[in-house]
């Protein structure tokens, strides 16, 4: 009788922890932790100088400031793999993101050091939900020091 009464207990405290856990609603990422993690691969593949992950983070319709799209985006990205001289730093510590509807607006900043010296910039990228992959759609970057 206890051996029938315990497992009766037991069966009843497993069904209450499945039916508990029926309702509860795995969340994923939240907006901001997708464009975080959509800058981190934009970090890797500009301080890897891969080309075709550079322009995988980029929208097809991608502007940048100036007007220039994303033909030009990858001219220069393969001139920078062509340059060994050049280092590309991004430290994402300092990173600020805000939310605003749908757009992902990220300002972020850079270093570049290349034969000829070194330079800051502070880059200002818009990002986009597409196809579940968010992606900059617009950038201008501004010379710091």
């Amino acid at each position: 009788m206890l051996r029938s009464v315990y497992t009766t207990g037991m069966i009843a405290i497993a069904l209450l922890i499945m039916v508990g856990c029926a309702g509860v609603q795995v969340k994923g990422p939240t907006p901001e932790e997708q464009v975080t993690a959509a800058m981190q691969e934009f970090k890797a593949a500009w301080e890897a100088k891969d080309v075709n992950r550079i322009c995988a983070c980029y929208a097809p319709d991608y502007r940048y400031s100036d007007g220039s799209d994303l033909a030009e985006l990858r001219q220069f990205a393969e001139r920078t793999k062509e340059s060994p001289d050049l280092k590309i730093e991004i430290p994402l510590e300092d990173m600020q993101i805000t939310m605003q509807e749908n757009i992902g607006l990220v300002r972020i900043s850079s270093k570049l050091t290349g034969p000829d010296g070194e330079g800051r910039f502070l880059l200002d990228h818009r990002l986009r939900e597409s196809d579940g992959k968010w992606l900059i759609f617009w950038s201008h970057a501004e010379k710091i020091d």
